[in-house]
């Protein structure tokens, strides 16, 4: 009797385990289809100007996508398979990490199920579903090929081998269960089939607010400024950057933490130019600003090595880039460049650490770090 009470207890703990099971391609576009939709942007002449893709991710009708699709409109509009959403409102902005809040009225889509992030791993299969130069809600399959930060832009991604193209921008990223990861957001054209996604905990950090038609007008500054730091037009930048800065401090309506990435932008045009002095000041404004601005940091400690560059300064440079993989744990270039400092400090065996940790997140610096791990003893 007491061994079929052992059993009967076994059977219903086990009964109790829910075990998830990954979906069809097919079961997957039947569960996200619904919560995709087309992102129509306009100017103030009532033009549309660029199209794009968004996913419908709280109850309360928040669509999130890119930044980008809205450009340098000012309203948007929604559509799903022939219904067209007017009463769209925007209500959450950041332009240095390319992504735009909408918000439509509730329950007239249904809200895709979030991810886990931080089970996130490289190889695991993934799906984008958006509208690919207008073809509404199409499916590509592939994987995740890299957890990436790019420092020249200063922003992570998540690399996906699915297909992305123009109109692709904001659509949904999703793991074998149909669970929201991310938003498609940009291709390398120089690569094939090297694409990126914004993952969803930037999503989740948002500011969500009512925003006015000028607030809109004045970010599109921080957007040309960026645009012109893209093309390498660094005083034209620093031109753009300051005026949105200005523009915010004379009307009082900003958030401080808004206008760290913008004094960090700027310093990086600052650095770009050699004006390593202009450039620490800025990012100083920028940590100071925002305090989980780890972009901040890291430039600070580079813009110290390449200004000051004698000794006495690798400490500090270590303390920066310290701060810097504290709030972002992945940023392999910080690990490279703090590996570095404790070289030059013949700190062996903290540089080897951090040259082994640099290459576990990015394998593609192996061959140059090699040889200074041989040559540090």
């Amino acid at each position: 009797m007491k061994i079929l009470y052992i059993i009967l207890f076994i059977t219903i703990s086990f009964s109790n385990i829910t075990i998830s099971q990954d979906l069809t391609a097919e079961q997957i576009y039947e569960k996200v289809n619904k919560t995709v939709v087309v992102i129509l942007s306009y100017d103030d002449n009532n033009k549309l100007i660029s199209q794009g893709s968004g996913v419908v991710y709280d109850d309360k009708g928040y669509v999130v996508t890119n930044y980008h699709v809205l450009g340098e409109g000012i309203r948007v509009e929604i559509r799903h398979y022939g219904d067209i959403i007017k009463d769209v409102k925007i209500i959450g902005i950041d332009i240095n990490k390319d992504i735009l809040i909408l918000k439509v009225s509730e329950n007239i889509f249904p809200a895709i199920n979030i991810a886990d992030i931080s089970k996130l791993k490289i190889g695991q299969r993934i799906y984008a579903i958006g509208s690919p130069l207008g073809l509404e809600n199409s499916i590509s399959e592939g994987i995740i090929g890299g957890l990436r930060y790019f420092d020249d832009i200063g922003r992570e991604f998540i690399q996906i081998t699915a297909s992305i193209s123009p109109g692709s921008s904001g659509g949904a990223v999703v793991n074998s269960l149909g669970e929201l990861i991310g938003i498609s957001t940009l291709t390398y054209k120089e690569g094939q089939n090297l694409n990126f996604a914004i993952k969803f905990s930037d999503i989740q950090n948002i500011k969500i607010e009512s925003l006015a038609s000028s607030d809109i007008e004045i970010n599109t500054l921080f957007l040309k400024g960026n645009t012109e730091l893209d093309k390498g037009n660094y005083l034209d930048a620093i031109n753009y950057y300051t005026e949105y800065i200005n523009t915010k401090i004379k009307g009082k309506v900003y958030y401080t933490s808004d206008l760290s990435p913008v004094f960090n932008n700027r310093g990086v045009a600052y650095s770009l130019l050699k004006k390593y002095d202009k450039a620490i000041e800025d990012f100083n404004k920028a940590k100071s600003l925002d305090k989980k601005n780890f972009n901040a940091f890291y430039n600070l400690g580079l813009a110290f090595y390449y200004y000051y560059n004698y000794p006495v300064v690798y400490d500090a440079c270590i303390e920066y880039f310290t701060e810097a993989i504290k709030l972002n744990p992945y940023y392999q270039q910080a690990y490279y460049n703090r590996g570095l400092m404790y070289a030059k400090k013949n700190k062996c065996y903290d540089a080897k650490k951090d040259f082994y940790k640099a290459i576990e997140l990015d394998p593609s610096y192996e061959n140059e770090l090699k040889p200074i791990i041989e040559s540090c003893k």
